[in-house]
C-alpha cells in the first residue's frame, strides 16, 4: 500500500515536472540526464523492470548525488562546485519553478528503492551506453553555450580547440570510468541480481 502511493505521488511529481518544464524551458531540457532519470524511473517502478531501473541508476547515481551534495555546500557555506546549483537561487525564476527541480533530492532514494525491490541487473552499464551516447549527441547537437546539456559543449572553450568526435569521446570515457563503472560495481555488491531473495 506505501509502495503504491509512493509510486502514484512520484508518477505525479513526474508529470507536474513534465508540464511545468515543457512550458518554461522547452524539450531540450529533457535531455538532461536527471530529466531522463527521473521519467525513466516512473516507466521502471510501473514496469517493475530491474533492468531499467539499473540502467538509470548506473548511469546517474552519481551525478545525483553529485547535484545533491552541491546544493547542501550551498546552503552551508555559500558556493558550490561550479556553480551547479546557483539557478535554485536566482530570483529572476519563478519560486515554484526553481522549487520543482527538488526533485533531484528523491531521485537517489527512489533509484535505491527500486533496487532493492527488482534487483541489480548487471547488464546495465551495457545497455546504457548507447543511451548515454544518444544523449552526448543530441545534447551537443541541440545544446546552447549557456545551457551546455550534460556538459557537451565542454568547461571553457573547449569546443573551439577541440573538434566535436574527440572532445566527446573523451568525454563519454570519463564519464564511463569515472561514474558509470564504480558505481556498476558499488551496486553490483550491495544488491543481488533480479530474481534473487533479497537479504533481509
Amino acid at each position: 500500500m506505501i509502495d503504491s502511493l509512493a509510486k502514484l505521488a512520484y508518477s505525479l511529481l513526474a508529470l507536474v515536472v513534465l508540464v511545468v518544464y515543457w512550458r518554461h524551458y522547452g524539450a531540450r531540457n529533457f535531455l538532461w540526464l536527471s530529466d531522463v532519470a527521473l521519467f525513466g524511473l516512473v516507466l521502471s517502478w510501473w514496469l517493475r523492470s530491474s533492468l531499467l531501473a539499473s540502467m538509470i541508476a548506473v548511469g546517474t547515481l552519481a551525478v545525483e548525488l553529485f547535484w545533491v551534495l552541491s546544493l547542501g555546500l550551498r546552503l552551508l557555506v555559500g558556493r558550490s562546485p561550479g556553480g551547479l546549483v546557483e539557478y535554485l537561487f536566482d530570483r529572476r525564476r519563478p519560486r515554484a519553478l526553481r522549487a520543482l527541480s527538488l526533485f533531484h533530492l528523491a531521485l537517489p532514494a527512489v533509484m535505491l528503492h527500486q533496487l532493492a525491490a527488482f534487483g541489480y541487473d548487471p547488464r546495465a552499464p551495457i545497455f546504457w551506453v548507447p543511451v548515454a551516447l544518444l544523449l552526448l549527441f543530441l545534447s551537443r547537437r541541440y545544446a546552447s553555450r549557456e545551457e551546455n546539456l550534460n556538459w557537451a559543449l565542454g568547461p571553457g572553450r573547449v569546443e573551439e580547440r577541440l573538434p566535436a568526435p574527440l572532445y566527446l569521446g573523451l568525454w563519454l570515457m570519463v564519464y564511463l570510468l569515472a561514474l558509470v563503472l564504480p558505481t556498476h560495481f558499488l551496486l553490483g555488491a550491495i544488491f543481488p541480481p533480479p530474481g534473487l531473495p533479497q537479504s533481509s
